[in-house]
């Protein structure tokens, strides 16, 4: 019962254009205020389950480093690096692209403060 009910809100929800995530929330709240189910058990087992996934931390962190490095333009200097040395050759873009790669991650792991372009 209280999952058809999940549905139907979650429904509900998104057919009045509400974002979907907005729509998992609201009806998971109604669920979790019909059924039985004690809400420190299930924030227990969502913050053991957590704890060892390293990939789900480290993503909002990747995203986080990209935001970094378009501020500080930091992205741009390193395409236009990778530009200078194999821009004229056939693909350019790609090995652009593969150049401006290799080049982060030397500096990611040699303290790239101190480099200027």
């Amino acid at each position: 019962m209280e999952v058809a009910i999940w549905l139907i809100v979650f429904a509900v929800v998104f057919a009045l254009g509400y974002p979907i995530a907005f729509g998992m929330f609201v009806s998971s709240v109604f669920y979790l205020l019909l059924s039985d189910v004690d809400v420190s058990t299930i924030m227990d087992v969502m913050v053991i389950q957590f704890e060892n996934q390293f990939v789900l931390l480290a993503v909002p962190l990747f995203i986080f480093t990209a935001k970094v490095m378009n501020a500080g333009r930091l992205t741009d200097k390193l395409f236009d690096f990778a530009k200078v040395l194999v821009g004229p050759l056939k693909g350019g873009l790609g090995h652009v692209n593969i150049v401006a790669s290799i080049r982060k991650h030397r500096c990611k792991h040699h303290l790239c403060r101190h480099v200027r372009f």
